[in-house]
Formats: C-alpha cells, structure tokens, sequence
C-alpha cells in the first residue's frame, strides 16, 4: 500500500480545473507550485496544473489525446516518470 496522507476531494475544493486543491497541497507541503509536478490522464489536469503554475504530465497508456500537446510531458508508461524525474533533478544539480 501507498503512504497517502492527503486526499482532498471535491467537497474540499472546486474541481479542475481550478487550481485550488493543488495550491493548497504546494501550501500543506511548503513548496513553490512552480517546482512541483502534476500528473493526470486528463485535459482538465493539465489545465489545472498550468492554473497552479505547475508542470503538467499527461499519462496515456493508451491513444494520446489530442489535447496532448499542451502537456508539458506525456507518459505512457507510468515507469517513464521515474527517468523525467531523474532527469529534471539531474538539471537542477547542474544549476
């Protein structure tokens, strides 16, 4: 099982794509939105993610949407997220 300890839902904040719930979890967890990553298998989650100033990462493991471009990053496997990660930390080293 997954150590989950937030869950907000939509009786906590407006749904997406407002960028309530995912400002208040950059707030919860003291980070910029704008070093933060949010993956979601929707158009709605990448709007979101760009109304919180966050990356969004669309997953599609199946057909790529059409809405896919306006993704910062697409997955089609989740195992893909483990490389852009590495590689975004490895940028950041850098600077």
């Amino acid at each position: 099982p997954l150590p989950i300890e937030t869950v907000l839902t939509r009786s906590d904040a407006p749904a997406k794509p407002d960028p309530s719930a995912l400002n208040a979890i950059a707030t919860l967890w003291n980070i910029n939105a704008s070093n933060l990553l949010y993956v979601g298998d929707f158009l709605y989650d990448i709007q979101a993610a760009h109304n919180a100033n966050m990356r969004a990462c669309l997953y599609a493991p199946n057909a790529v949407p059409i809405y896919a471009d306006q993704a910062d990053y697409v997955l089609r496997e989740f195992t893909e997220l483990v490389t852009l990660i590495e590689s975004y930390s490895q940028k950041v080293e850098l600077c």
